[in-house]
């Protein structure tokens, strides 16, 4: 079934990027498949290392969303969650000299961070549980697309 989601996340993508439906149909449809919504894949951000380029996301299907109370994730000391996260999906493809490309096509010298970016106050102070949101960030190791890490 997650396969399925999964195919049925990046035909939204695509069918909103064509105009076949409107952003809003495809917020609708993706509510309905609890995998598909983004809200929790949005507190990550792909940070560029080198500062000789910016490598901005081609694809940001977070930069408008709203924070909501169903998307903060409350754990316990011992608890764990844990996130799949495919670099090859179009949320990760970044911008290289005006192409979309993805981060493994890059040269080896071009290496990213992945972090963890919780909502800024301001956007939580509406939240029920906004005293248990982390402020902080916590970026990974740094890593090349083709899976070379720090």
């Amino acid at each position: 079934m997650i396969k399925h989601v999964r195919w049925l996340a990046k035909e939204v993508e695509q069918w909103c990027a064509e105009g076949i439906i409107t952003k809003d149909q495809g917020a609708a449809i993706k509510g309905r498949y609890p995998d598909v919504q983004l809200a929790h894949a949005c507190s990550f951000a792909l940070e560029p290392v080198s500062h000789e380029a910016s490598f901005p996301l081609a694809n940001d299907p977070c930069q408008d969303l709203p924070v909501a109370n169903d998307h903060v994730i409350t754990l316990s000391p011992d608890d764990k969650k844990t996130w799949e996260i495919d670099f090859a999906e179009p949320r990760w493809q970044v911008i290289d000299k005006d192409q979309t490309v993805e981060t493994g096509s890059l040269p080896w010298h071009n290496r990213f961070r992945l972090v963890y970016r919780p909502p800024a106050r301001e956007e939580a102070t509406r939240l029920a549980n906004k005293e248990l949101i982390w402020h902080g960030y916590l970026p990974s190791r740094a890593f090349h697309g083709q899976g070379r890490v720090d």
